[in-house]
């Protein structure tokens, strides 16, 4: 009774509360008013206050962007677009995947593919968190990249042996996307031991004969393009989109790398939306 007359007070007061009412046992609003004396109601709805203008101010900076403005971001939102598709072209075409196939013994088929392609743009990922709303529209356009690269394939590959690609083939190929970032984020906050775990499940699926050096190469490498990409600065990410990745062995970028870039970079973009 007392956290639902808590709950009517609020929003008595104009506060709108987003979830459902489990939420309320979590709720930092309601442990403000129950167990924070010296908090009163005044300051709880001052602060839902400054909230509300901050949403308000991102709402118009959205509007700002969707009509070809900055809205609040050092670069305009079409450079940030380019820049993403740029970006999935790196993971693409400028990683020696047959190198990496063979050393950590994954058979040459789509599914590796897409795993492998999966886990580069992750490690693209977590650098371009900390770029923010430009981070964001940048990591949006990356991924329909892979997106719509995914229903390219799939498409030629069903044309091929006769049959019809279903929606929902390609749902489960974007679930399998977003369940290996969930279990890299988790891995990569942990140590090894963790980070192998992670590769585990997400690039061998569970097999219970996998031999551990092939777990021990991966972490080492992601652990060191992931530093590597630390370096990278946010110009590079968000304006050229064009970044290199180390081999699987050692620190020094082939110049085979750089071409590769260098002819993605003049390439005219066929895919969807740009």
């Amino acid at each position: 009774m007392m956290k639902m007359s808590v709950y009517r007070a609020l929003r008595s007061q104009g506060l709108r509360l987003y979830a459902a009412k489990s939420w309320l046992r979590t709720s930092p609003v309601l442990m403000a008013t129950e167990h924070a004396d010296h908090r009163t109601m005044s300051t709880v709805v001052a602060q839902r206050q400054e909230i509300q203008e901050e949403e308000h101010v991102s709402y118009v900076n959205q509007m700002l962007q969707r009509i070809g403005f900055k809205g609040g971001m050092r670069y305009y939102p079409e450079i940030i677009q380019l820049a993403g598709y740029r970006l999935y072209l790196s993971v693409a075409e400028a990683v020696m995947y047959n190198n990496i196939w063979k050393d950590v013994n994954m058979p040459d088929s789509f599914q590796t593919w897409h795993k492998m392609t999966s886990l580069h743009l992750w490690m693209v990922c977590t650098r371009l968190r900390l770029e923010g709303q430009e981070g964001k529209l940048a990591r949006f356009w990356m991924v329909k990249g892979l997106l719509d690269d995914v229903k390219t394939k799939t498409d030629a590959v069903a044309k091929e042996v006769n049959l019809k690609v279903q929606k929902d083939d390609l749902e489960i190929l974007h679930e399998q996307f977003l369940t290996g970032c969930m279990n890299y984020d988790e891995g990569i906050l942990g140590d090894d031991r963790h980070l192998a775990a992670a590769i585990w499940r997400a690039l061998y699926h569970h097999q219970p004969d996998i031999d551990p050096v092939h777990l021990e190469i991966m972490v080492h490498y992601i652990r060191k393009q992931v530093r590597g990409l630390q370096l990278i600065p946010s110009q590079d990410l968000l304006v050229k989109g064009l970044i290199p990745f180390y081999p699987l062995k050692g620190t020094k970028i082939p110049p085979e790398t750089y071409r590769i870039l260098e002819e993605a970079g003049k390439k005219e973009l066929l895919f969807k939306g740009l």
